[in-house]
């Protein structure tokens, strides 16, 4: 969804991203430091390189989001998964700050 002409693709540095915090929550400045210790090839299923997760390239990556909007990259993600596991969509709600359910 969000082409770039690095040297890595903006879904492994999103991953990247979110397995940094899941573990703890570095700094995006530090995002190179967290995989100087990780087998990326276990976590990101290929071998990458800890420099490449430089903060400029953290920073790229998410211009683009938001140049091509981050609601629309959540939403065919969420589309996409919905399809992937065959989800059952009948009862699903995307604005989940104000559900409220009444009745049986």
């Amino acid at each position: 969804l969000v082409p770039t002409q690095m040297e890595i693709d903006a879904g492994t540095i999103i991953l990247g991203m979110v397995l940094d915090t899941l573990t703890g929550r570095n700094p995006l400045y530090r995002l190179n430091k967290y995989f100087e210790n990780q087998d990326t090839q276990l976590l990101l299923g290929k071998k990458i390189d800890p420099l490449k997760f430089s903060d400029y390239t953290v920073g790229r990556v998410l211009d683009r989001i938001h140049d091509y909007g981050a609601m629309k990259v959540f939403s065919q993600i969420s589309l996409q998964a919905l399809k992937q596991f065959n989800i059952d969509r009948s009862h699903l709600s995307f604005d989940t700050t104000s559900v409220s359910v009444h009745g049986d």
